[in-house]
């Protein structure tokens, strides 16, 4: 299987009936869809757009944990006593500054032992879509590392390492384990980590659990709430292997984005300032069910704890003038840094900044009080999910 990571259907269950017909949810979301293809105009486009955001309100949410995750350096971080510090500060950012240019920004900080000598450790975390240039620009800097952690809910570590090979002689990444997440970057013109990322190195190391292994965990009891999550789970992987029905309703509303710029502009655009407003991390989504808090606890914080697992042998392997760079999804960073700080005792002293998502929007004809508009909804629905 092909990396894993956080993306749920629009609307609730119900989106199925017993019969296997679609919720009236589904199908106001499929005439949003067509409406939009059938669009001859900005308005009507802007228009579709947002009544599809409406109806897939938690979607996008979760599309931005999903996609939760030449670089310029920002100062140095203050130091900070061992027991006593401050919340890690975001792993990404929004910069829309001298020009028209709006980019989505993702770092990689690292750190480095509060006393003595040792490794140094980077936090690199990744937008799981992004540019050719900023999967580039994160190559190489991984490939400068003595070691790579790298995440992928899959079996074997060979799994990732064939993929490129995979999409090489089938030229059909949607066939080879990116599925729902390559035809996301692909209807917004960009590319999935897993179709560009060489993970057949020698430094590169899986460090991630099994399917097999989530599945225990969330078979674990979890008090009275009720809920399945382990259903949940298998839901999402069902979707992400194409073998849902909101997938086929996904798929066909991804390609009538990458049929119209305006739109493919807009889309990225609402990602950008989604997974900034949520400063990525998924644990600000403060109103959804126990059993996804369940999926969410197990997805972030227990992979995380098999990283720090793993990294605490790792750090006797490199040396002390080596270095191991923790290689996961935006969404993990916040939780893992606190583990770094807690139970390693390193500290941030340093952050490099990646380009991962950028949208011109003057070229694109997104006027000044459209990208308002558009950060008012985003804002107005994170609200809503932030719980009160």
């Amino acid at each position: 299987m092909g990396n894993f990571c956080v993306i749920l259907d629009c609307g609730d269950k119900r989106h199925e009936s017993g019969r296997g017909q679609p919720h009236s949810k589904t199908l106001r979301l499929i005439e949003a869809l067509w409406t939009a293809r059938q669009g001859p105009g900005v308005r009507l486009s802007s228009a579709a757009f947002l009544l599809i955001a409406k109806l897939c309100k938690p979607a996008f949410a979760l599309i931005a944990v999903l996609v939760l995750t030449s670089g310029c350096r920002s100062g140095a971080h203050k130091k900070t006593n061992a027991e006593t510090f401050e919340p890690p500060a975001s792993y990404v950012r929004a910069t829309n500054g001298e020009s028209n240019l709006l980019e989505l920004q993702i770092a990689a900080r690292r750190f480095v032992p509060s006393r003595g000598k040792g490794p140094a450790i980077w936090l690199t975390g990744v937008s799981h879509i992004g540019s050719t240039n900023y999967f580039a620009a994160l190559q190489r800097h991984l490939n400068a590392q003595t070691l790579v952690l790298f995440e992928g809910v899959g079996d074997h570590s060979h799994d990732f390492k064939n993929h490129s090979a995979e999409i090489a002689a089938t030229n059909d990444p949607a066939k080879t384990g990116g599925g729902l997440q390559s035809s996301l970057a692909n209807s917004l013109g960009l590319v999935f980590q897993l179709d560009t990322i060489d993970y057949d190195r020698p430094n590169f190391r899986h460090s991630d659990l099994s399917i097999r292994e989530i599945r225990e965990l969330l078979a674990e009891p979890r008090g009275s709430g009720g809920g399945d999550a382990a259903g949940d789970f298998d839901n999402l992987l069902s979707m992400m292997q194409g073998d849902s029905f909101m997938n086929v309703v996904m798929q066909f509303g991804l390609g009538i984005l990458a049929s119209s710029p305006k739109l493919q502009a807009m889309s990225k655009v609402t990602l950008i300032e989604l997974i900034t407003e949520m400063g990525g991390d998924p644990s600000r989504l403060g109103a959804i069910s126990p059993e996804l808090k369940q999926l969410l606890e197990v997805l972030i914080a227990r992979r995380n704890q098999q990283v720090v697992d793993d990294l605490k042998k790792a750090l006797k392997e490199v040396g002390r003038k080596g270095s191991v760079s923790v290689f996961y999804g935006t969404g993990h960073m916040p939780e893992m840094e606190t583990r770094l700080r807690k139970e390693l005792h390193y500290r941030p002293v340093e952050d490099v900044w990646f380009s991962a998502i950028s949208v011109n929007l003057a070229a694109a004809g997104i006027f000044p009080s459209e990208l308002e508009f558009i950060r008012g909804f985003i804002r107005s629905q994170m609200k809503q999910l932030s719980g009160p």
